[in-house]
């Protein structure tokens, strides 16, 4: 893994370095951590592009990226459509341009580079409170169910992924919860549709189970 790494950094930079015919000083590809130190170099970003395709797919789900980006209470350039733009939009959390609108993405890279750093600050603490109020663990719905002494003692099983902004939270329930995944979806559609498959993975699924 480490040596394949190292060859996808080599290449990058290659092509950058080809581009401009130097290699560049102010762009650093930083190796691989831990992921409980993701959250660290997020929060010490001036700001978070989030860059996504334009596909059907693309403009009804919610990256994981886009929840990391708002918790860590940073100003985030949505270079996206659909769900993700509408988040950004809606919460305040920062800035959003169109996939391949290069007059707009440089408008709001202007933008965020003039903007005061009260204005910084505040684009990261909507983003932040957004993740709060709408996708953190600790909401209160997730709040009530664990408080409530009969319902604390069933098994929840979550289908973490709808239409609109926000719709999709694979890996984002708390502690206990379980989850229909894609591996979920795949079973049962090949048992529904084409009958194949075996039953034990098939009861995996139902149950419930994220591997």
């Amino acid at each position: 893994m480490k040596n394949r790494i190292e060859q996808i950094r080599g290449i990058i930079e290659g092509k950058l370095k080809r581009y401009y015919g130097r290699a560049l000083e102010n762009v650093h590809l930083l190796p691989p951590c831990p992921p409980e130190r993701v959250g660290a170099y997020l929060a010490a970003a001036d700001v978070l592009v989030v860059s996504l395709a334009d596909t059907p797919l693309l403009r009804a789900t919610m990256p994981s990226k886009v929840q990391s980006s708002l918790a860590a209470g940073r100003p985030i350039l949505a270079h996206a459509a659909g769900d993700v733009a509408e988040v950004v939009r809606r919460s305040g959390a920062g800035l959003t341009a169109a996939p391949g609108d290069l007059p707009a993405v440089h408008a709001a890279v202007r933008e965020l580079t003039s903007a005061t750093d009260e204005q910084l600050s505040a684009y990261g603490a909507a983003g932040r409170r957004s993740f709060d109020d709408h996708f953190s663990p600790a909401a209160g719905f997730f709040a009530a169910l664990q408080a409530d002494p009969l319902l604390a003692r069933l098994k929840w099983i979550a289908e973490p992924w709808d239409i609109g902004p926000g719709g999709y939270q694979l890996g984002a329930f708390p502690a206990g919860w379980m989850e229909w995944n894609d591996q979920y979806r795949d079973t049962v559609r090949a048992w529904w549709l084409r009958a194949s498959g075996d039953h034990g993975s098939l009861a995996h699924r139902l149950a419930g189970s994220s591997a």
